[in-house]
């Protein structure tokens, strides 16, 4: 279990994986889906050709109904017939229904659509049929009563026939039924043989349809149904879709014989439903094999990269785990580390070239450290060299000849400034220091020489918030300052100043030393400018030293910018990028 956790947590080893997967997957994926849209379609395809001709059948039907009805209605106010329904049963011959019933047919022989039509004439107590001629109440057993027949029979519906209750027929009653009823009313009657028929137009040759309906207001069904699907659950489900959504669409039905399509159309005026069920699984088979064949290649896949995976594992992971293990104790310090891989493949040339890279590294990183060390030591011998000796001697004979003026205070301040300073100086044993330390470092020094010109010498110190732990180089303020002193006030009358800040301008932090001094010619200022971005070395010294150290610390994004004017002084402003600052603390800190 280990040897497979080790095995998985491999990067060479995901990679193989996802390399062959990476192509086999998506490909995989791609085809899945591009199947469940063609799947979406094939079904769309099928079921706007099935609701089309669903709704053709529909409007057909409802137009032969609607053909009936108006052949009917003028039946209704029609003169011969209503003198016949308000005559005495007695005073009319078989005649004349005869002849009525000759003028019924004719009316409706040539209708789209098979139907017995029957006139009711209650005072007769006779029913004039298309079909069954004159006959009696007696014939007809449903006719008792006829006010409870019409509230009952006011709309198209499935309902058992007035002459033959133990058949089914498709009806509707016009007319109005009162007490004491006179006139005639109407029965249209649609048997169940010729709504099949209707419902067989919508089947033609297509073997993929299942079943035809029709489904009135009242949940009874007309069916050809050939595999007999058309169940109780499937017309709940048809009845339900139909009351829930405004428009007629098309639902999936699913049980344990199988997935159906049900297709239907609404006939709003006669509230019935007209509608196919067809076989969804038959007609999305071939959709479905492909996507059962894509599973099956996944699988395969599956396979073959668990079996690609443990071929690897000998060829590629045992070896590279020998060479990342070494790399690892050779990352550690432990630089005697070597590896041992016996072969005639890559790894073996591998191994042989690390072996010879950690000995070489290991020579050189000990050259190297060595020589870092002497640089240190000198660079640091350098920077102590900066403050002259002859700035010591000064301070002593100030110190002299305060005390021989009996200048006492003074001469205990310069001493206490000279010893403070020079105890700063000789303990400066980094490269780096804090501007805040620096700045105190100056201060001492500046100090020393206002004691010895009190009236001739000033300065000013100024740190931004924020700015004081920033790291800087040792003594390269200092140097700055020590210059200027130097230099810049050599035959200078007025009062010497030197003011020193370290401050935040927009985006940038700001080092800047300016004087009062005499300042430097366009001369100088080439020699200075022309040599500060000549490369560090043990020969560099005073601007370029300082310019060189910021920049080995902050990279080459540091500026620095030399203003000067003749007789009026000189400003010397390193900028150096906030965001460089920041980075290079958090390098510290890690440290």
């Amino acid at each position: 279990m280990k040897g497979l956790q080790k095995l998985l947590h491999s990067s060479i080893i995901r990679i193989l994986a996802g390399g062959f997967l990476l192509v086999i997957v998506p490909t995989i994926a791609l085809c899945l889906i591009y199947s469940y849209s063609s799947m979406d379609m094939l079904r769309d395809e099928y079921d706007i050709s099935y609701a089309n001709n669903t709704k053709l059948i529909s409007d057909q039907f409802s137009d032969k109904l609607r053909d009936l009805e108006m052949t009917a209605a003028p039946l209704l106010v029609d003169e011969d017939l209503v003198k016949m329904s308000v005559m005495d049963k007695n005073s009319l011959d078989l005649w004349s229904y005869t002849i009525f019933k000759s003028r019924l047919s004719l009316y409706f022989a040539s209708r789209f659509i098979a139907s017995n039509v029957s006139v009711i004439l209650p005072i007769q107590k006779r029913v004039i049929s298309t079909k069954y001629g004159v006959d009696s109440f007696s014939k007809y057993n449903m006719l008792g009563n006829l006010q409870e027949l019409n509230r009952d029979q006011p709309i198209w519906a499935v309902r058992p026939s007035l002459r033959n209750p133990n058949e089914k027929c498709y009806s509707i009653i016009k007319g109005y039924a009162y007490p004491r009823q006179s006139r005639p009313l109407i029965s249209i009657e649609i048997s169940e043989s010729e709504i099949v028929g209707q419902l067989k137009a919508l089947f033609g040759d297509n073997d993929k349809i299942m079943a035809s309906f029709l489904i009135d207001i009242n949940g009874k069904v007309f069916k050809l149904d050939k595999d007999n699907i058309l169940n109780q659950n499937i017309l709940q489900n048809i009845m339900e879709q139909n009351n829930n959504n405004t428009k007629s669409e098309p639902f999936t039905y699913k049980d344990k014989d199988g997935l159906y399509r049900i297709v239907f159309s609404k006939l709003d005026t006669y509230q019935c439903i007209i509608g196919i069920i067809y076989n969804e699984k038959e007609i999305l088979s071939p959709v479905t094999r492909m996507m059962s064949f894509l599973v099956a290649i996944l699988i395969f896949a599956a396979i073959a990269v668990a079996f690609y995976i443990i071929v690897s594992y000998r060829k590629i992971y045992s070896p590279a785990n020998v060479l990342v293990d070494a790399m690892k104790r050779v990352a550690e310090g432990d630089f005697q580390s070597h590896t041992h891989i016996i072969n005639n493949s890559e790894f073996g040339m591998m191994s042989v070239q690390f072996n010879n890279m950690v000995d070489q590294l290991d020579k050189s990183l000990k050259e190297k450290y060595l020589a870092q060390e002497n640089l240190n030591k000198a660079h640091l011998k350098f920077l102590k060299s900066q403050i002259k000796p002859h700035f010591l001697y000064n301070c002593l004979y100030s110190i002299y000849n305060m005390i021989k003026s009996e200048n006492l205070d003074n001469a205990a301040d310069m001493t206490m400034y000279l010893g403070h300073f020079y105890q700063k100086i000789t303990h400066f044993d980094d490269k780096d220091t804090t501007i805040l330390r620096e700045m105190e470092n100056i201060k001492l020094y500046l100090k020393i020489h206002q004691l010895r010109s009190p009236e001739k010498f000033d300065y000013n110190c100024l740190i931004d918030a924020g700015l004081e732990e920033m790291i800087i180089p040792s003594l390269s303020l200092q140097t700055i300052v020590e210059n200027a002193i130097s230099h810049a006030f050599v035959n200078h009358n007025r009062k010497n100043f030197i003011d020193i800040k370290a401050i935040c301008v927009d985006e940038n932090v700001q080092l800047i030393v300016e004087d009062n001094g005499i300042g430097l010619s366009q001369e100088q200022l080439g020699n200075i400018l022309s040599q500060l971005n000549l490369d560090f070395s043990d020969k560099t010294h005073g601007i370029q030293n300082v310019f060189s150290r910021f920049r080995l610390m902050y990279g080459g994004e540091v500026e620095l910018n030399i203003s000067t004017d003749m007789g009026r002084g000189t400003k010397f402003t390193f900028s150096i990028p906030k965001t460089i600052i920041k980075q290079e603390q958090e390098l510290l800190k890690n440290v």
